[in-house]
């Protein structure tokens, strides 16, 4: 066969530089793994390259900037444009010294009060509503911040990355066993939101109330008479009147 044509025939694999991505993990079985069936632990498929790097908290980045790559980049999360690093996993650009949020960005998150923008698709959400996401690279701390459409899109990807993605699914999961249960303010009862219902009685608008009582079942219908009489509200009252 001719030589040539059998190089032309042989693949070219793409791998990052710098830091380098090697084509097979170390623990790669030729005789049974394909990247469709390779179980990832520590080496994680590339997104940018057809290798795999190794997620030891430094190999998940890649100096774009740096030789041989040489690539104009900026931050996704600030703007800059020096020191700029790529992460393997997500493709996304941050400072490589950590980033510092200017002045300018944080007057116009001072004056949408209450409102954080998204990094990744950049709709404004409550900032209660904002999860916010870390990770350590070499020293320096990252932060993400996301909604939760995001958060849900991209957590493998995150996780596998490094992020804290399971301690946030881990204090997710807290608060909604702490909310879970509600003291009735009339017999001290903590109910079970799960199990049974709250009411919730109020004076004013409904959704401005200048008092709000929590009652369990039995408190409810109890004194639902007396309750009506000192012009408490109910949404359920306000059904069965219609």
């Amino acid at each position: 066969m001719n030589p040539v044509s059998e190089m032309q025939a042989e693949p070219t694999w793409k791998l990052c530089e710098n830091m380098d991505c090697e084509r097979y993990p170390p623990d790669w079985d030729a005789e049974k793994d394909t990247e469709e069936t390779y179980q990832e632990d520590t080496w994680q498929k590339c997104n940018q390259c057809d290798g795999y790097y190794n997620n030891d908290g430094g190999g998940d980045i890649l100096y774009v900037q740096e030789e041989p790559n040489n690539q104009e980049a900026e931050c996704d999360l600030c703007g800059k444009t020096k020191d700029i690093v790529q992460m393997k996993g997500s493709g996304q650009y941050l400072c490589g010294n950590a980033c510092d949020e200017s002045d300018e960005e944080e007057e116009e998150e001072e004056e949408e009060e209450g409102k954080r923008k998204c990094e990744t698709c950049a709709i404004k959400v409550n900032t209660d509503d904002i999860i916010e996401l870390s990770i350590e690279v070499n020293g320096h701390n990252f932060k993400l911040c996301l909604c939760e459409n995001c958060f849900q899109d991209k957590a493998d990807t995150l996780r596998k990355e490094g992020w804290n993605v399971d301690d946030l699914f881990e204090e997710k999961k807290k608060k909604e066993e702490e909310d879970r249960f509600v003291l009735c303010e009339e017999c001290d009862l903590h109910i079970d939101c799960n199990k049974d219902n709250i009411h919730i009685i109020y004076k004013g608008e409904q959704y401005n109330p200048s008092e709000e009582i929590v009652l369990c079942t039995a408190c409810f219908q109890d004194n639902e008479e007396d309750l009506r009489q000192q012009d408490y509200k109910c949404d359920e009252w306000e059904e069965e009147d219609e």
